[in-house]
């Protein structure tokens, strides 16, 4: 497994493992979490620390109670960024 991680921006090999972090032949050092590596390209929306730090995103059960007005309106009200309204246009 650890002859197909590189690093997500220049493509550079894997020099070494601890359980803390990996170390790139470029240099670049990327964090472990449980055990997993978390390789973000430093042009992704993600962020390691988010990771590592286990903060709650949209799919926590805490953002899925709709008894909260801002959930109430986010989930009833807003258009879903995943629906798809001309999927009956493309597919007659």
């Amino acid at each position: 497994m650890v002859d197909f991680i590189i690093q997500p921006d220049t493509h550079s090999k894997l020099a070494s493992v601890s359980d803390e972090q990996l170390v790139f032949e470029d240099g670049s050092v990327f964090p472990m979490h449980k055990g997993i590596p978390v390789l973000f390209s430093k042009h992704s929306l993600f962020n390691s620390d988010d990771i590592i730090q286990q903060k709650k995103t949209i799919q926590d059960a805490e953002y899925l109670d709709t008894s909260s007005l801002k959930n109430f309106i986010r989930r009833k009200m807003l258009p879903s960024l995943c629906e798809d309204f001309k999927v009956e246009q493309r597919y007659r």
